[in-house]
């Protein structure tokens, strides 16, 4: 599925624009559009599957000055061989849907971004409610201009990580919160500091977990202050390390106005661990305060599994 957020300049007028969903056609060996999704100021979608049923969840992000507006969830029904409305949720300028599964429920955060007036608004965890056959809210989670909610596993514990871009000088936290006792603690306001670890950092725009060598990495993607046409959105992006106990700085990459990082493995002939090796994708802003289009999309890509003389892992730009 493709979120897609508007047409032309962006102006509001242009933010009523379809998202779509692509099927894989075997016979070309490209993505076919196969459904459109009518959305505003679509930023993310979310596919999941809870028993035998697939989903799609798609973010609506404001229509015309309204913030508070519904996001989407389809379902696919296999009587109709289409995507059908499944439920409508209450969001406040929603950018990203997290699904996931602890101890046998399915559960859907949101991140909550603008009210319209203020980016101090709460983002939500939802349950999947096998008795109402709908999502319902279990849980708030405090955010400051919030960009990205994942959660991730490391043996039998649960943990949420959450990205802030904007405290009131683009200094904003991301905090990582442990799942004890049925809820993630420490996400209330006022209480960010029962968070399991707190990471210093500068309009932190994307978070990815990932798993190397038998190794819990996790990569936090800083835009520094590319909202500000006058200053350059550069900085330091950051891989840490779990050590057994928390995480530690491990390398870091320099990035321009880093806006996603994905983690992904292909298969390898060249001797790294079980024959495949890492990687990682960056999309980010260059800035050129002198262009007439200061804002040029760039990706990058990097090797995480390339072997160094000491065994561990490093990250290798691919492309520039």
């Amino acid at each position: 599925g493709v979120a897609n957020h508007c047409n032309n300049a962006c102006a509001t007028a242009d933010r009523e624009v379809d998202s779509k969903i692509y099927k894989f056609n075997p016979g070309t060996s490209i993505f076919d559009e196969f459904f459109s999704i009518s959305t505003h100021a679509g930023i993310d979608v979310e596919s999941f599957a809870i028993g035998s049923k697939s989903f799609f969840a798609f973010t609506n992000y404001n229509q015309g000055f309204t913030y508070a507006i519904n996001s989407v969830v389809y379902v696919w029904d296999q009587e109709t061989t289409q995507f059908e409305l499944f439920q409508s949720i209450p969001t406040i300028g929603a950018v990203d849907f997290e699904y996931f599964e602890i101890d046998g429920n399915s559960y859907l955060a949101v991140a909550n971004q603008f009210d319209g007036t203020q980016y101090n608004v709460q983002s939500q965890i939802m349950i999947f409610s096998t008795v109402n056959q709908q999502f319902e809210n279990i849980q708030a989670v405090n955010t400051w201009r919030g960009q990205q909610i994942e959660q991730f596993n490391i043996g039998d514990r649960h943990f949420l990580g959450v990205t802030d871009t904007y405290d009131g000088d683009h200094i904003a936290p991301t905090h990582i919160y442990e799942w004890k006792n049925g809820a993630f603690q420490g996400t209330e306001s006022g209480r960010q500091n029962e968070a399991f670890q707190i990471f210093s950092t500068r309009q932190a725009s994307t978070l990815e977990h990932f798993y190397v060598d038998n190794k819990h990495f996790l990569a936090i993607g800083e835009a520094g202050s590319i909202s500000d046409q006058t200053e350059q959105g550069t900085g330091d992006s950051t891989i840490y390390l779990w050590d057994g106990a928390t995480f530690v700085p491990y390398t870091t990459m320099i990035t321009h106005g880093v806006m996603h990082f994905k983690a992904f493995s292909v298969a390898s002939n060249s001797g790294v661990v079980g024959g495949t090796r890492m990687l990682f994708s960056v999309a980010h802003y260059k800035e050129d305060v002198t262009s007439s289009t200061p804002f040029a999309l760039n990706a990058e890509i990097y090797s995480l599994i390339d072997r160094c003389v000491n065994g561990d892992v490093v990250g290798v730009p691919l492309s520039a």
